[in-house]
């Protein structure tokens, strides 16, 4: 799988046509996860996160009803000058 971004879909279209000249390929279009990244397009901003992969992991361990913590671990006050 080769997943190709940018800011200029006119140069992602021509890219995606030279290589489908050399290449036999497929076109999803949008992607939507990939290798446990998911990703979410909107018109001024894309957010990924990994929140499936995660959620997958604490079913696996039987953590999915742990406490949630802000900070999982102790701050350490510094000062500085």
């Amino acid at each position: 799988m080769l997943m190709i971004t940018g800011n200029n879909d006119d140069y992602i279209s021509f890219f995606k046509k030279e290589l489908q000249f050399f290449f036999d390929m497929t076109d999803f279009v949008l992607l939507h996860y990939y290798l446990g990244i998911e990703v979410d397009k909107k018109p001024q901003h894309i957010f990924i996160s990994q929140r499936k992969y995660v959620g997958n992991l604490l079913n696996i361990y039987g953590m999915m009803d742990c406490n949630l913590i802000s900070t999982p671990m102790e701050q350490i006050k510094t000062y500085f000058k």
